[in-house]
């Protein structure tokens, strides 16, 4: 990748009645809004260890700001016209994940709330909401801090990453039935240290975002272990393949030897991951095209869909131009990349 930085964060409208505009805090997720604008989630002033909730909205929608300039540039891109705008006030203490869906809701987890909410994404207005408010568990109507969300948009199953205290996957029907779940922990196929992210490609298998075993695993759509790729900051010095810290990224940082996020975009039939302190662009191989390091714990990541610049091809027919929006937890600020893909190696192994 080439690295175009946005501003720290493009800035907040101010409050009703004068009062001053918002600082944004930790940014945790990001979503493309279908209309090459894109939404994030930040906490505000509040840390992973806050209980009050955030007064203000911590789900910012950035709309495009026209067209972008040729060149490969990202200038339109930054957001503009009408300008920021918020959601979800009162409703957050840790927010975390963060996804629209293909009927243009969002989804966002709460670790903090042991929540999941469905989010209107023109009111903010809560339409459902899974898991008990404040009480953390296991079953179908608890979770124990919820990383992330995926809506596989053919069969509208919803696929939550659980978490922080329960390492599974828990599946509900898009009208918040509970189906099944998968997941138990430990460093073995089909277990998780922290399942941190959740994505599903166009058929229907499902990548999880293993952070502290430093890998994606690939299940199909009923949770049957199919594959995995190890991230390359394994290979890096103090991660000895348990992601204890120490390894790539900055000396020290917590999340060197993470794999914190995956994202699927169906015009590449690609992911997007985020691997200690890099963005990785994959194959669902698991072979890497592109990458980028240098991000201040880079927490999740979005690849602006080909067709939303008028490309529409895939990565393995030739070297396309790749934009992505890059969520940095301590950074506290959305980034954007540009640049072109390197091409994928053909018959690579899981790996690549």
């Amino acid at each position: 990748f080439g690295l175009s930085r946005a501003p720290r964060g493009p800035p907040l409208p101010a409050k009703a009645g004068g009062g001053a505009a918002a600082t944004i805090g930790q940014v945790t997720g990001v979503a493309l809004d279908g209309r090459r604008g894109y939404y994030f989630i930040h906490r505000a002033g509040n840390t992973f260890m806050s209980t009050a909730p955030i007064a203000r909205g911590p789900i910012v929608h950035v709309p495009a700001a026209g067209a972008s300039s040729g060149g490969g540039a990202l200038g339109g891109l930054f957001g503009g016209g009408a300008g920021p705008s918020e959601l979800g006030a009162g409703e957050f203490v840790v927010p975390h994940g963060l996804a629209r869906d293909h009927r243009g809701y969002l989804w966002a987890t709460d670790v903090a709330l042991h929540t999941v909410v469905k989010l209107d994404a023109s009111t903010g207005k809560v339409a459902l909401r899974l898991g008990t408010k404040g009480r953390a568990g296991r079953g179908p109507h608890h979770f124990n801090k919820p990383t992330d969300v995926a809506v596989d948009p053919k069969t509208e199953r919803v696929y939550v990453s659980d978490g922080y205290g329960n390492s599974r996957v828990a599946v509900f029907g898009y009208d918040g039935t509970f189906l099944f779940e998968w997941g138990t922990p430990g460093r073995g196929a089909g277990q998780f240290r922290v399942p941190h992210g959740v994505a599903v490609d166009g058929a229907g298998d499902v990548y999880v975002a293993d952070r502290e075993n430093g890998r994606v695993q690939v299940f199909d759509a009923k949770g049957a272990y199919k594959a995995e790729w190890v991230s390359s900051v394994l290979a890096g010095a103090g991660c000895p393949g348990a992601g204890d810290g120490g390894g790539v990224g900055r000396a020290g940082a917590p999340f060197s030897c993470h794999v914190s996020s995956v994202d699927y975009d169906p015009t590449l039939d690609a992911l997007v991951t985020t691997e200690g302190d890099g963005v990785v662009v994959r194959t669902k191989q698991g072979c890497k095209v592109a990458s980028h390091r240098g991000f201040d714990w880079p927490h999740d990541a979005v690849l602006l869909p080909s067709a939303e610049r008028g490309v529409g091809r895939s990565l393995v027919a030739g070297a396309p131009e790749l934009f992505a929006w890059v969520a940095e937890l301590d950074g506290k600020r959305v980034t954007a990349l540009a640049g072109k893909a390197g091409g994928a190696r053909g018959g690579g192994g899981m790996y690549g």
